[in-house]
């Protein structure tokens, strides 16, 4: 919708997920930063915790690195739609084996590297380095 909005995804390239949120909703938006000093992953998960039970809309993007092993293309943003102390199939919340999983979505449906690879794998088609 914001996409279409502004008359083609081209139009809003390098924008912020905080940026289309407020502008679709014009709720209240809130940008957090991991790597910050005051970064507290227990109150983070919490409030994460009750604004999806809340219904709230919340998006999340990844910095320029690109996150393959956990199935994340790198400044790429995405929906967040659930999240769980444990169990199921969910993108990983750190990295110290608390459990914490949240599900995200690829809005664009772009494929990791891996993935693509795997299924050229399964299809029987050769892949040759810089394919790309």
């Amino acid at each position: 919708a914001y996409a279409k909005a502004h008359g083609a995804y081209r139009f809003i390239s390098g924008g912020e997920t905080s940026e289309a949120l407020l502008e679709l909703t014009g709720a209240p938006t809130e940008v957090v930063h991991f790597q910050g000093p005051s970064f507290d992953p227990d109150l983070f998960w919490a409030r994460l915790v009750s604004l999806l039970q809340a219904g709230c809309p919340i998006g999340c993007g990844t910095s320029a690195m690109t996150l393959e092993e956990l199935g994340l293309v790198g400044q790429h943003a995405y929906s967040v739609l659930e999240a769980e102390d444990g169990g199921g199939v969910f993108v990983a919340l750190g990295s110290d084996g608390d459990g914490r999983r949240v599900k995200v979505r690829n809005p664009w449906g772009e494929w990791t590297r891996r993935e693509q690879d795997e299924l050229l794998a399964q299809l029987g088609v050769a892949i040759t380095p810089g394919d790309g």
